[in-house]
């Protein structure tokens, strides 16, 4: 394996960030999200692989003393598999506490009680039909978003019983651009009453939903770019995304008139 873990650095300086403290492991997988609880002390939950046995899920860690970060348990997930590094595995996690919902490709979404996070269990699985490659799960009070991994696929659940997700009827889509055609996004972000999808096909730039009725997702802008998409986080009125062989920042304060900011050319 190779050795991975948690990294916290000092941005007081923004152009001048510090790494102030590091907790290392070599059972980490890739993490493309990192949840957070507060509860009872300060925790935070990542990806998990287990070497050479390929199984994996996700893994707690305690971040009470910053100075510190270390593991305190993991759990496997049933069905992971690797190396297929797309298909049955973890690709990130979002932690509404006392739940931890994370999204497992091929094998949909799994609920986690974590009100222990020493000793967290699998409450719960929901395999989509068809079967749907879940990349970015967020949850928003009663609302899951759930998206897929180099798809243009989003479903929009129900967790008023949170343990227990419930697909929204209406909520079942498949993101398209403009003129209408499904796109694949790699990542997406939900961002107010809005899902940003980091488009990835015949053109990167960004597919914007909005979902303030989940039964009712409706397009309400695009903008392609001649990237190619990867992720896209969202702060007030720009939109940062990845676009593999550069970086963007977007204007988002108009939807009907985005405009690219800057690019950043990435070493």
């Amino acid at each position: 394996g190779l050795e991975g873990g948690l990294s916290f650095f000092d941005i007081s300086e923004p152009c001048e960030p510090k790494l102030f403290s590091e907790g290392l492991t070599d059972v980490m997988r890739e993490t493309h999200s990192i949840g957070f609880s507060h509860i009872d002390g300060a925790w935070a939950v990542t990806n998990h692989i287990d070497w050479p046995a390929f199984s994996g899920g996700i893994m707690f860690w305690d971040i009470s003393d910053i100075t510190a970060p270390k593991v305190v348990s993991t759990l496997l997930m049933p069905g992971f598999g690797y190396p297929d590094s797309y298909a049955r595995v973890t690709m990130s996690v979002f932690w509404q506490a006392p739940y931890v919902y994370v999204a497992g490709a091929d094998n949909g979404i799994y609920v986690i009680d974590a009100t222990d996070p020493t000793s967290p269990e699998v409450v719960h699985q929901h395999v989509f039909e068809p079967v749907m490659r879940t990349g970015q799960v967020q949850a928003i009070g009663n609302l899951l978003v759930v998206t897929a991994m180099e798809g243009p696929r989003t479903v929009l659940m129900d967790i008023s019983d949170p343990a227990f997700p419930q697909p929204i009827p209406g909520g079942d889509y498949l993101a398209r651009d403009a003129a209408g055609e499904p796109r694949e996004a790699y990542f997406t972000n939900t961002y107010g009453q809005y899902i940003y999808y980091a488009r990835k096909e015949q053109g990167g730039g960004l597919m914007i939903y909005d979902i303030s009725n989940p039964e009712e997702p409706t397009f309400r802008s695009d903008y392609v770019s001649d990237g190619n998409g990867g992720y896209v986080f969202v702060k007030e009125d720009i939109a940062y995304v990845g676009e593999s062989n550069f970086a963007a920042l977007y204007d988002v304060s108009d939807l009907d008139n985005i405009t690219e900011i800057t690019r950043l050319t990435l070493e």
